[in-house]
């Protein structure tokens, strides 16, 4: 097998293997619609998804098309909008589990080596001179005006700081039962904060473009700000409907002991997220729990409720102890 003959295998296994685990992913993603937060993040990783797989199954095409963007704006932009892209077809086909898990490591393991390292598909690709800015000469460009204005300076360092913050509070995000109360605010936050500190953070870059740099420059900048707002919009559900109203808990909040009504179980042991599922219904509205053991398991299905003990403030509660009633 030649090396052209592996990039275009790797390409069309990758784009029908986006398109099974997307299609494959919508009625699980219907079944658990009811958060603003999560449904926009797990419906706009099916869209990439679906988008990845009608790109790539055109290999050929696909191909010479990658190879001629890239003898203008080089390799490394291309490399790096391939690695953001190969692992979302894997998370979603945790929804369905319609693939081997080892066959999806086996296919993004292809797409590694074709499109991002040694990313054989742009072997032999010669550069040319190139009008379009890089980031760090937006940056440059940009600091001037930044620096000007104190407001506009200290605007720019708040956001540029709330843009690590959910990587901070990654690392503690158990899962938490949200209040009535609180859900519908956590949600709104957690789409419109992240957007507007984008907008804040990534304007400045598209204003100092000069006009000769735009057709090229602007593409590729269009394209980092989106993956920056889908990484950001992500992570700030993390933080804020995860790990802020658990951290709050945990500090002030007041041990409770709760009764839910069990709604579905999902015996399932495929997944490699969440399996041995229970939903329950809050006032909130539905919520999954997952992996529990197999003989804690055994007795939900045998049970109509469950108990969950654990502190809770007015954001909601966060588990420490599960049990059946009685």
């Amino acid at each position: 097998m030649t090396q052209s003959d592996f990039t275009r295998l790797a390409a069309m296994i990758f784009g029908l293997f986006s398109l099974i685990v997307a299609i494959a992913a919508v009625p699980e993603a219907l079944n658990r619609a009811g958060s603003i937060g999560a449904d926009s993040i797990r419906f706009a990783m099916i869209a990439i998804s679906v988008a990845a797989g009608v790109v790539f199954l055109r290999a050929r095409a696909t191909i010479a098309m990658l190879r001629r963007i890239a003898g203008s704006t080089g390799t490394g932009p291309l490399r790096f909008c391939c690695a953001l892209v190969m692992p979302v077809p894997v998370l979603i086909n945790s929804l369905s589990g319609i693939v081997p898990y080892w066959a999806g490591l086996c296919i993004m393991g292809a797409f590694l080596i074709a499109f991002v390292f040694p990313g054989l598909a742009f072997r032999g690709v010669i550069v040319t001179a190139s009008s379009a800015l890089s980031m760090q000469d937006l940056g440059t460009l940009a600091k001037p005006m930044i620096h000007r204005n104190r407001w506009i300076l200290y605007g720019y360092s708040a956001a540029t700081g709330m843009l690590v913050l959910p990587f901070i509070f990654f690392i503690y995000a158990p899962q938490v039962i949200l209040s009535e109360a609180y859900r519908p605010v956590g949600e709104w936050l957690a789409f419109g904060l992240p957007l507007g500190v984008i907008g804040i953070t990534m304007l400045p870059l598209f204003w100092v473009v000069p006009a000769a740099a735009r057709p090229r420059t602007l593409p590729g900048l269009t394209v980092c700000t989106a993956v920056t707002a889908f990484l950001a919009v992500a992570g700030y559900n993390i933080m804020l409907l995860r790990s802020v109203p658990a951290i709050a808990a945990r500090i002030g909040g007041s041990e409770i002991v709760l009764s839910y009504p069990i709604l579905t179980v999902e015996p399932d042991q495929t997944g490699r997220f969440c399996s041995r599922s229970v939903q329950i219904g809050t006032d909130a509205g539905p919520v999954k729990l997952c992996n529990f053991s197999p003989e804690m398991f055994e007795a939900l299905t045998q049970s109509e409720t469950l108990q969950i003990t654990g502190k809770s403030t007015w954001m909601g509660q966060v588990a420490s102890v599960i049990d059946v009633p009685g």
